[in-house]
């Protein structure tokens, strides 16, 4: 027994990308699972339509979508919301926990000593 899911996807990488967003919403969400706090999705490039950079976006539509109440953020071509899902800190002399969900003001704060890249 594995704690594991291991998909195939398809050959493409649309399929890959449409195989983790129905994983997302229905399934795991069926077998008691939040995707918010209990996933982790790996995969092994950024860029592309099956990278990190893609895959954080289309993840972060469907577990935590856009609404007029929510703070958004956009920090080097980083969108964050409040709501969103941190699994780690920021910068290394943080004190939050780990998965903290981020507020509007913890937020801004965190993002404003966020070193430029």
């Amino acid at each position: 027994m594995s704690d594991c899911l291991w998909h195939g996807g398809g050959h493409q990488p649309e399929h890959g990308v449409q195989a983790i967003c129905e994983l997302i919403t229905d399934l795991l969400p069926g077998l008691g699972f939040n995707p918010a706090t209990d996933v982790q999705v790996l995969c092994p490039m950024t860029r592309g339509v099956i990278g990190t950079r893609n895959l954080n976006t289309v993840l972060q539509q469907l577990i935590n979508p856009p609404a007029p109440d929510k703070v958004e953020i956009n920090r080097g071509g980083n969108l964050l919301r409040e709501g969103d899902v941190c699994d780690k800190p920021l910068r290394a002399s943080t004190h939050h926990p780990v998965d903290q969900r981020l507020q509007p003001r913890s937020l801004q704060r965190r993002l404003r000593n966020y070193p430029r890249h």
